[in-house]
């Protein structure tokens, strides 16, 4: 039979051999995350080019135009997208 000082020092060291190994199963994402900035600020660039042809179709007063790019030019970002490329660099 053990003394409680015993009993909690194993439970420590228990608890962070559990520890050590939840961070080593976690691994290292940073290949993927640098893969999704990439893609995100990718998205992002095409989104800026495609806008500004809606906006030029605005300013020319074609509406009709400026409708049917309009669903094309949005596939392009979401603000998900942005607010993580930025958040998570």
């Amino acid at each position: 039979m053990g003394s409680c000082g015993e009993e909690a020092t194993t439970r420590d060291n228990e608890s962070t051999t559990q520890i050590e190994q939840k961070e080593n199963q976690a691994g290292d994402f940073s290949v993927e995350v640098t893969s999704y900035q990439e893609f995100a600020l990718d998205q992002i660039d095409q989104f800026l080019v495609e806008t500004e042809k809606f906006v030029n179709l605005i300013k020319a007063g074609d509406i009709e135009g400026a409708k049917a790019l309009y669903p094309l030019v949005r596939m392009y970002c979401c603000f998900e997208r942005i607010i993580y490329c930025i958040a998570y660099p």
